[in-house]
């Protein structure tokens, strides 16, 4: 049985430049829409906490940003356990205003915690909640363009910031930026993404130990060989791999030791990280296909490449980490926090920063058929057209398939 599950989803709030500023946090179900309609508020909200505080921990998952919880009457009443620097509590349109919900709105308040208005109309029950609130959310699909238009005039005199939610068009954010909304959210900008949740195995946990001990710059040749030999698969391929056709050695090589030496430190890091993935008996074949045709690409890229910035030594590498997170079922961020990499090929992983980053989409792209995707302009800055990139695409995609049948022997 799978021990893979959806948490919550994380949907992306804007400022007006298009960058995130938080997060609303949602409940989801791996059951689908019609269990999360079955789900009463406060088991929802209470569900998305409690796997927020048990998942991927809060500064990978925010980022350094708020999240926006939707908050029951009831649940108002009871101080949440996250941090009031890392929560906005959303306070749902139907719950019914009276003294205890003002008196528990002003708690939280005192604590720390900045609240938000979620779907406000301008109707005389709701009125009394501004003088707590910081933000006000309008739902500009449900009141349409002009009456958004007249709640912003009505809100004026209070100091709240505005959220435009369900924004589906270009048209509908510059028409909210224009009437003067602070921050965005909707379908035009991003879909709530589903973060899920992983119980790491003990396998997977060692292949992350000998990942995160083969990106360690001092690493010593002793220390990756003790970790190797523990692992008689990791050590078998290991072999297998150095006495393969690939190599075309003149006497078979016996020992690890030995196959570590002949194989070079900065070798040893990349193919050993692919043969430690590839000992994950429940993945398949393809998708040790898939990583290490992106790492080969990337490799003949940055060999063809005309850069100063490009440590070439260290683009299969990168290819190869780019695809962890299928590996291992987790966030690739949340994986680079246990791996100790340089901080050059942790941007160009996550960040795709510089020329690096710039490689390894082109190669992602290539690899998933994605042509239309390619930055061709871009790569021609580096002295790489378009029917060069043909050729080296089709050059890694032979030298893939030889190199999986020497180590899926």
């Amino acid at each position: 049985m799978s021990d893979q599950t959806v948490l919550f989803a994380r949907q992306p709030i804007y400022d007006a430049q298009l960058n995130v500023v938080a997060y609303e946090l949602l409940f989801r179900s791996e059951n689908g829409p019609h269990a999360e309609n079955l789900m009463r508020g406060d088991q929802a909200t209470s569900q998305v906490i409690i796997n927020v505080l048990s998942g991927p921990s809060l500064d990978i998952l925010l980022d350094g940003k708020p999240a926006f919880v939707n908050f029951t009457g009831n649940l108002l009443k009871t101080p949440p356990p996250v941090s009031s620097e890392h929560l906005v509590v959303e306070v749902l349109e139907d719950i019914v205003v009276d003294g205890e919900t003002v008196r528990a709105l002003l708690a939280l308040k005192r604590k720390g915690y900045s609240i938000a208005l979620d779907d406000y109309r301008d109707l005389p029950t709701m009125r009394p909640f501004l003088r707590l609130a910081d933000i006000v959310k309008l739902d500009i699909l449900d009141l349409g363009l002009a009456e958004t238009e007249r709640v912003l005039q009505a809100l004026k005199p209070y100091q709240v910031r505005i959220i435009a939610e369900k924004v589906e068009t270009y048209a509908q954010f510059e028409a909210c930026k224009a009437m003067g909304c602070d921050w965005f959210q909707g379908y035009f900008l991003a879909r709530p993404q589903l973060i899920h949740g992983r119980r790491v195995s003990p396998g997977q946990q060692g292949v992350l130990r000998l990942l995160a001990l083969m990106q360690n710059p001092d690493v010593k040749f002793d220390e990756l060989e003790s970790v190797i030999v523990s692992d008689p698969a990791l050590s078998f391929k290991l072999l297998s791999l150095v006495n393969s056709a690939l190599f075309n050695l003149a006497n078979e090589v016996d020992s690890i030791q030995r196959a570590i030496t002949m194989l070079g430190l900065e070798r040893i890091r990349s193919w050993g990280s692919l043969l430690a993935l590839t000992t994950l008996a429940e993945k398949p074949r393809a998708l040790s296909a898939c990583a290490l045709l992106r790492a080969r690409l990337c490799q003949r890229l940055g060999e063809q490449a005309n850069s100063t910035t490009l440590a070439k030594q260290s683009l299969f590498t990168i290819g190869l980490l780019s695809t962890l997170d299928a590996y291992l079922d987790m966030p690739l961020t949340q994986i680079f926090e246990t791996i100790a990499a340089s901080p050059a090929v942790r941007d160009s992983v996550l960040e795709r920063s510089g020329d690096a980053g710039l490689l390894l989409s082109i190669a992602q792209h290539m690899a998933d058929g994605n042509i239309k995707d390619i930055d061709i302009t871009a790569l021609a800055t580096l002295g790489i057209g378009a029917a060069q990139l043909e050729q080296l695409y089709i050059d890694s995609v032979e030298w893939t398939e030889q190199t999986l049948d020497q180590i899926f022997v």
